[in-house]
């Protein structure tokens, strides 16, 4: 099965954004979720990206982040929603800091890791900030990085949460009804990378843009 963005009109006519199902093996494509368009500042803003962040559980089941009351909400294969309790939040002032920080992450991280080296031009990469410098920014970080939610074999969503410039990731991982369970620190420049069937794989980044893929014991609730 591959999942993806069904985007519609553009400019955005239709309120919603539809997230389409497509079997490999019968070309059928069907919606599993959907949600509002989520543009909270002007289009040309860096941080307002025209999806939120979804991601795929094992079973088929859809999450979706929310932006605006943060927490997730659920979509079952049988159409059912879940809606999780929105969870307390201290918006994140944008400084400086975060617009350089959101950049290294643009250039670093998105959509461009691979474990190995992997080499980029000076030309790509002020192009990149070129991009950034036409964009408008608001005056807080959106409560949920713009990544794919991740869920491991226990049926639970791993939340990156935005954090103030030179913070660890923080990730909240949050169950099948939606409500938070705890909160994963991930020491050093590292971001989560998938699941084992007992471990938590993690990608490193370290000098000269090595990717270094590890492994740990995945953590569980304490309750």
């Amino acid at each position: 099965m591959v999942y993806f963005n069904g985007w519609g009109s553009w400019p955005p006519g239709d309120t919603l954004i539809h997230i389409l199902r497509l079997d490999r093996g019968t070309e059928r494509v069907d919606t599993v979720g959907a949600y509002l368009r989520p543009w909270l500042e002007p289009p040309r803003c860096v941080l307002a990206p025209p999806e939120l962040p979804w991601g795929v559980a094992p079973d088929g089941a859809v999450v979706v982040g929310r932006q605006r009351a943060y927490g997730v909400n659920w979509h079952a294969p049988d159409g059912t929603i879940t809606h999780g309790e929105p969870v307390p939040f201290e918006p994140v002032p944008l400084t400086d800091a975060e617009k350089e920080e959101w950049f290294r992450e643009g250039y670093l991280h998105w959509g461009t890791a691979s474990v190995g080296v992997s080499a980029r031009s000076t030309a790509f990469r002020e192009s990149f900030r070129e991009l950034y410098a036409t964009r408008e920014w608001p005056a807080v970080l959106p409560p949920i990085r713009p990544e794919t939610i991740r869920v491991d074999p226990e049926h639970r969503a791993w939340v990156r949460r935005s954090m103030p410039a030179g913070s660890n990731a923080t990730y909240d991982v949050f169950d099948g009804e939606g409500q938070r369970l705890m909160s994963v620190t991930l020491a050093g420049d590292r971001r989560l990378a998938g699941f084992g069937a007992r471990s938590v794989y993690v990608a490193a980044f370290g000098a000269m843009d090595l990717v270094r893929l590890e492994r740990y014991e995945r953590p569980m609730p304490s309750r």
